[in-house]
């Protein structure tokens, strides 16, 4: 499945949450670079260009959208998501 289509917004959504999730269960943070790298299968180090990729703008708006609806926190000290 195409995460990056509008058509899967929920399902990129759901995807993400679920690694916050399990992130916030296993007391290991998680960031929305390493989100990206994980669904999307990227092994881009250097996170300048990590961050212009269109995958990374979708991961972060489904971030956004899970904040909004305060199911996630963002630790703006390090980056890190949390289940609320």
């Amino acid at each position: 499945m195409d995460l990056l289509k509008h058509d899967n917004f929920d399902e990129l959504i759901t995807a993400v949450y679920d690694m916050v999730e399990t992130s916030t269960v296993l007391e290991k943070p998680v960031d929305a670079p390493r989100i990206t790298r994980e669904l999307f299968a990227i092994d881009e180090t250097i996170v300048a260009r990590l961050l212009s990729t269109p995958e990374f703008t979708a991961v972060c708006e489904a971030v956004d959208h899970l904040i909004n609806e305060g199911t996630v926190y963002f630790d703006c000290t390090d980056g890190s998501l949390y289940r609320v």
